[in-house]
Formats: structure tokens, sequence, C-alpha cells
């Protein structure tokens, strides 16, 4: 990739009772990717792919990772709220939405906390402020370490650090003594748009 080229934009929605995370993966332009990610093999499955525009931040996985919950506008349906299984999204069902957004302003100030699964004394932050969002992760009585390249990140359910990055890159993170060990790492900036028909077994329930 060179410096011409624009990342990828990423966000991962992850089951709260299986380790899988359903990725959503935005370019080149308004392409977007959906991907199925085992978190314990550390594989993906390739899904669908829609030119038009997905709402990641308002979709949902259900707890065991058959199903999510999608917002998206696409074609003469407008925007519209959708039930698939990942990683495609052949709508199960489908309605049709008054597409408002809630936009708070440019200068909101959100601070938000999130204790890890399996250590209570591992805080993860968010900061969010002037539409950009910070992260970090804190101990009792040590450093902030700061996750200066993250755009979105979330403990899993193992209390492992799933990162997405500015760069179009996803890392999953183990936390020791205050320091970070990435146990695997991911480029996806060199997926092109291959859309493909969704199989037999995504098109009913």
């Amino acid at each position: 990739m060179t410096d011409s080229i624009a990342a990828c934009r990423l966000h991962v929605l992850l089951a709260k009772n299986a380790d899988i995370g359903i990725v959503f993966r935005r370019g080149p332009a308004a392409w977007w990717h959906i991907l199925k990610w085992d978190l314990t093999n550390f594989t993906f499955e390739n899904g669908a792919w829609l030119k038009g525009t997905l709402y990641p931040t308002r979709s949902a996985v259900s707890h065991d990772g058959k199903v999510i919950a999608y917002f998206a506008m696409h074609g003469g349906w407008g925007t519209y709220f959708a039930l698939s299984k990942p990683p495609w999204l052949k709508a199960l069902c489908a309605w049709k939405t008054s597409g408002e957004n809630f936009n708070p302003g440019p200068n909101v100030v959100i601070e938000l906390s999130k204790s890890s699964p399996q250590d209570p004394n591992l805080v993860l932050n968010k900061y969010s402020e002037f539409g950009s969002c910070l992260y970090s992760i804190t101990y009792p009585d040590s450093q902030e370490i700061l996750l200066s390249d993250a755009v979105w990140t979330d403990f899993d359910r193992k209390g492992r650090l799933v990162v997405a990055s500015a760069a179009g890159e996803l890392r999953i993170c183990e936390i020791h003594d205050s320091s970070l060990k990435t146990l695997f790492s991911n480029n996806l900036n060199s997926l092109k748009p291959t859309p493909v028909q969704a199989p037999e077994w995504a098109k009913k329930w």
C-alpha cells in the first residue's frame, strides 16, 4: 500500500457467548465488506460486498454470533433495518426506516470505561471528542497506556483486547504487567471488491 491510498475503515461486533467477531470493512470509496472472524483459530470467512452505506455502530450481533441486525442504505430501499446470517447481508427480513441519525454536535466529549471480563482491575477507556475517538487501558495505580492507532477496540469474552487500527489492521492482544503482547495481526487493506451471491444456507432461517 502506498501513502496515496487510503486505508480501509474497520469496525467489529463481538458475540457475547461465542469466539466470533463480525468485521465491517469499508473501502474503496462506498464499498463495504463483511467478514466472519474466528477468534479462536484466527481465521476469516469472507462474505458480502455492498456498494452503499452500512451503519456498524447501529448494528448488533446475536450472542451466539449466528445472526446480525444491521442498518443500511442501498438502492431503491433507502434506509432499512435487516436481519441476516453473517458474513452475508441477504435479508431474512427487513424493515424500512426514516434514516434519521442522532448528531450530538462536533464538540461533545464522552468518557466511557469498561472492565475486562477476566480482570476487573483492567479498564478500557474511550474518549470521544470533535468527531474522533481515543482509547486507553489502565490498571489501578499504574500509568495509562494510550492505544494511539485504535479506531475501535473492546475486550473479547476471554479478556483479550481486540483492536482495529487506523491503518486497516486487526489485532488480538494479551495484557501483562501493563504491557501489550500481540497474539495475532492481519492487515485487510489488500482486499478488492468481488461481490458474489449469498450461498443457499444464508437465504433462509
